[in-house]
């Protein structure tokens, strides 16, 4: 899940990146590589499968628990981590026409079917969604947690979470093809008090950059348009 924040200009204020793991499989940035499984070691290959347990996946990615993994500045003296969660009550309110078409979209497991059950909901769901945006400080004192570490996201924090805002998606049409264009990284920020920090967030900068110039090359955008960069 990645979330935008625009100026009234339309261009990008803030971006935030996040995933449905709380945790990294790995310390180094590196392994998130593409791989042959064979090519694994099994220290590695049971470090992906403890990851994988503690995802959110109920195959809608409104409805999963989206975590930042990574690090970022709170002021000069703090760190956070940000999760976007769903709420307790499903979200979904179709009609029973429209559930049965969602339920196959679902069950179809087709290699699009993720974004095809996103633009279903989004089209005939009968209220807005509402997700809680929530936010978790570091604590270098607490034990369980591990001390809260920048530089290891393999350790997940155990401080708690504070819902600090509330993102309500009405009912609309999406799937243009200008969302192709879009481009996404964790150094679009607001203010340097909110600056990436952490090993993970070091070798983002590389590649996401990298990723999204790839990407416009493959679908010929000469520059992306605003808000799109």
């Amino acid at each position: 899940l990645a979330l935008k924040l625009l100026q009234k200009s339309g261009q990008t204020f803030h971006d935030f990146l996040l995933n449905n793991a709380p945790i990294f499989p790995s310390k180094e940035p590196r392994s998130a590589i593409p791989q042959q499984e064979s090519d694994l070691d099994d220290g590695t290959l049971k470090l992906m499968d403890d990851v994988l347990a503690q995802a959110s996946d109920p195959g809608q990615p409104l409805l999963m628990e989206q975590f930042s993994i990574s690090a970022y500045a709170w002021g000069n003296n703090q760190s956070v981590k940000y999760s976007v969660r769903p709420p307790k009550n499903s979200p979904v309110a179709l009609s029973a026409e429209d559930q049965e078409t969602y339920d196959q979209i679902l069950s179809s497991q087709s290699p699009t079917f993720r974004s095809e059950a996103l633009t279903f909901l989004l089209q005939k769901n009968l209220k807005s969604v509402e997700l809680s945006f929530c936010v978790q400080f570091s604590d270098p004192n607490h034990a369980s947690g591990n001390g809260c570490p920048i530089d290891d996201e393999t350790v997940e924090w155990q401080t708690p979470w504070y819902q600090v805002a509330t993102i309500e998606i009405e009912p609309q049409t999406i799937g243009d093809e200008a969302d192709e264009d879009l481009v996404f990284n964790s150094y679009h920020i607001s203010s340097a008090e909110h600056l990436p920090i952490g090993r993970l967030n070091r070798a983002r900068l590389w590649a996401y950059t990298e990723s999204a110039r790839t990407r416009h090359l493959e679908n010929h955008v000469a520059k992306a348009p605003h808000p799109y960069i």
